[in-house]
C-alpha cells in the first residue's frame, strides 16, 4: 500500500443494537444433547473387544494345548 491513500478512508461507527426476530441459534452437537449416549457407546465398544480377547485367549489356548504331547507312561 502507498504511504498515503488517495481519497483517504472513510470513518464508521456502530449503530444501535436491536433485536433480530430472524435469528435461530444452532442446534446444539449430539453429545450435549445426549450427554450419556457416548458412555453408552464406549461401555458397548469395551463389552465387544473384551469378549474378542476373551475369545481369543480361549482359542490360543486351544491350540497350545493341542500342540502339546501327553509324553506315553513307562
Amino acid at each position: 500500500l502507498p504511504a498515503v491513500l488517495t481519497p483517504a478512508p472513510t470513518r464508521r461507527t456502530l449503530g444501535e443494537l436491536g433485536a433480530n426476530p430472524d435469528y435461530s441459534p444452532a442446534p446444539k452437537p449430539l453429545t450435549e444433547r445426549l450427554p450419556w449416549l457416548i458412555h453408552v457407546v464406549l461401555g458397548g465398544v469395551s463389552v465387544v473387544l473384551g469378549l474378542i480377547i476373551v475369545d481369543l485367549a480361549r482359542q490360543t489356548v486351544a491350540r497350545h494345548d493341542a500342540r502339546q504331547t501327553i509324553p506315553a507312561s513307562e
